[in-house]
């Protein structure tokens, strides 16, 4: 359930599209993930915003 607003249209509509049994994971720039996944880019610029400001 979405709670607030979500600035990014593409993360915000993951989370409405989302179930009770989804997961969505944050990382950095450096996480390693498979090629498959869909990934969402939401910095303006390097290091812009910071992991801890995005969580």
């Amino acid at each position: 359930m979405k709670k607030g607003t979500v600035i990014n249209t593409q993360l915000s509509q993951v989370i409405a599209d989302m179930g009770h049994f989804d997961l969505l994971g944050i990382g950095d720039a450096g996480m390693p993930v498979p090629e498959d996944t869909w990934k969402i880019d939401l910095a303006v610029s390097k290091n812009l915003p910071s992991f801890i400001d995005v969580l």
